[in-house]
């Protein structure tokens, strides 16, 4: 996008705060925010199984939404990562049926994987 680092990470650290500041507004406990961190065509070059950007979002997600406050699931070799408070009791049934989901959809699964991960994981050469 032709963005400088420091745009890239204001532009991060205000999402972050939006998102934060729809949490504390809602009165859904059973919210949940997720994100594909897409890959790149230099990710396949440098054979990465995650994405350089799930790696920076993820270390994003990471500072603004402690572990004090919110439970985190990942799937690296897809480059997802989700969120949600700690009041929410039915976090892990979502997760896991979203990974069911993914895991009955696998065209819809490999399009966020990397030529890496497709090749270590599912056997793609």
């Amino acid at each position: 996008m032709g963005l400088s680092v420091g745009e890239i990470k204001k532009l991060l650290n205000t999402s972050c705060k939006i998102i934060l500041d729809e949490i504390d507004k809602s009165d859904d406990e059973n919210i949940v925010y997720a994100f594909f961190g897409q890959w790149y065509k230099k990710d396949n070059e440098k054979n990465r199984i995650a994405s350089k950007r799930f790696n920076l979002y993820r270390k994003q997600v990471n500072t603004f939404f402690t572990l004090d406050r919110f439970v985190h699931s990942e799937e690296e070799i897809i480059n997802f990562y989700c969120i949600s408070p700690k009041q929410n009791k039915r976090f892990n049934d979502q997760i896991i049926k979203l990974r069911n989901e993914l895991a009955n959809d696998l065209s819809l699964t490999e399009l966020f994987m990397t030529e890496k991960a497709k090749e270590d994981f599912l056997g793609y050469d």
